[in-house]
């Protein structure tokens, strides 16, 4: 007859327990033995997966990374394609561009340090140009508050001795923008009364010591 145990007793349950710890420890020791064949422990098929998983195992192929990017690395992937692409890119810091590089055009009446490309400065040369069918001249005491399109004001230099001395203007992006003057400072210049010729003494001084 078999026998029988109150589980309330705590030394039989813990006969249970063990019982059934060391059957199922037996079987799957036989059926590592038996469907794998290795006769291996547990530790030696963990560690040797752990090696496969790890990529250390003695057949594996190692990868070596470069420390740094250049031409030359031992890492053809990540040293010499990657510099290679590098070199194709422009510094961030006062970059020398080649061929013909491009950047988009601004809208009009930008003031800004965004890029401006020919396409942006020839816009605004069209605008500042259009509605122009001729060029007018007019002579002013004062500027107004505002000029037309193509028209040169002439304003009477202020303290000026000469006559037609002006100071000359255009309205431009909706300001005035000073072009020039009328009159040009000689006073630096040589006079012709101060032109003297030279005399044959002179000459024959110049050339005494030849």
């Amino acid at each position: 007859m078999a026998t029988t145990y109150d589980f309330n007793d705590k030394a039989g349950l813990l006969y249970v327990i063990t019982t059934i710890r060391d059957k199922t420890k037996g079987y799957l020791e036989e059926y590592v033995k038996k469907e794998i064949g290795k006769g291996l422990s547990s530790n030696d098929f963990t560690n040797e997966m752990k090696a496969k998983l790890d990529g250390i195992a003695a057949e594996a192929t190692k990868v070596i990374v470069d420390t740094i990017i250049t031409s030359s690395g031992t890492n053809p992937v990540q040293g010499q394609a990657i510099y290679s692409a590098l070199e194709k890119k422009a510094n961030a810091t006062s970059p020398e561009l080649a061929g013909t590089p491009t950047t988009p055009t601004a809208l009009p009446g930008t003031n800004s340090l965004q890029i401006a490309n020919t396409a942006f400065v020839q816009n605004a040369i069209n605008t500042a140009l259009s509605g122009i069918t001729g060029i007018d001249l007019q002579v002013v005491t004062q500027l107004p508050e505002t000029g037309k399109k193509g028209t040169f004001y002439f304003v009477t230099r202020e303290g000026a001795t000469e006559p037609n001395a002006y100071d000359e203007y255009v309205w431009v992006n909706d300001k005035w923008e000073f072009i020039g003057s009328t009159t040009i400072d000689l006073s630096s210049y040589v006079k012709a009364e101060q032109i003297v010729p030279i005399t044959t003494a002179e000459i024959d001084a110049m050339f005494a010591a030849w």
